[in-house]
């Protein structure tokens, strides 16, 4: 299942549940709610308070699944084509424990790596490696080697699986090959915690950089623009 369809899943059965709670009902398949001051009732549509209630619970819902901040909820239910619009990702694989053959090698397998025991950025909530076991399938990533180079656009084809040839500790996980990198150039743009210069190992560009990951990463290695992805 993938994101679009896990989102989907979420707020057709939040709604679901929130109107049979309140005592609702559905009229046609489409559930009838009206704002009170109780909260959601059955009743009329076009009703701006209804509106923004349901908003702010679905926002809430969102959030509880893990894969939402409370921002990119909101960002999320106002974008069009919601269930089109993709995530992208950092895969490091860190000089430390990847030679240059190494990376060949899981290139050739198209399989990316991340340690179980790999921490949390700063005050995250969730540890990178627990970000690499959520991350949904559908998701995009791409591939550096430290910051030695870039290597692969790549998509989430499978889930995270404990039994690799990297040993114990160490998760795998399949994907698509998108497209592979144009340039071989060391990274020199902005310092962030998706840039191949940041030492991290999974990381998600925000979608208020989502321009800056596109002027540094997609267009320079890639060839590629965010217009690729029905984003502009």
């Amino acid at each position: 299942m993938c994101l679009g369809e896990n989102v989907t899943y979420v707020l057709e059965h939040s709604l679901a549940q929130r109107c049979h709670d309140a005592g609702g009902a559905t009229l046609g398949g489409r559930t009838q709610i009206k704002s009170t001051q109780n909260g959601l009732n059955p009743g009329t549509q076009n009703d701006d308070a209804t509106r923004v209630g349901v908003e702010n619970y679905l926002v809430s819902r969102l959030t509880n699944t893990g894969l939402f901040s409370k921002r990119r909820a909101s960002l999320w239910l106002k974008a069009p084509n919601k269930s089109m619009r993709p995530t992208f990702w950092k895969v490091s694989h860190g000089t430390s424990f990847f030679s240059y053959e190494a990376v060949l090698d899981a290139l050739s397998e198209r399989l990316v790596y991340v340690h179980k025991d790999t921490k949390a950025k700063a005050t995250s909530l969730r540890t990178q490696a627990e970000d690499f076991i959520h991350a949904p399938i559908g998701g995009y990533f791409y591939l550096t080697h430290g910051n030695t180079g870039v290597y692969v656009l790549g998509q989430f084809s499978g889930a995270a699986n404990v039994f690799c040839k990297m040993g114990d500790g160490w998760l795998d996980r399949p994907y698509r090959p998108i497209k592979s990198a144009v340039s071989r150039d060391s990274y020199i743009g902005p310092h962030k915690w998706w840039s191949p210069n940041d030492n991290s190992t999974f990381t998600l560009v925000p979608d208020d950089e989502l321009s800056l990951f596109e002027e540094h990463i997609l267009k320079p290695y890639f060839g590629i623009t965010l217009a690729n992805f029905a984003i502009t």
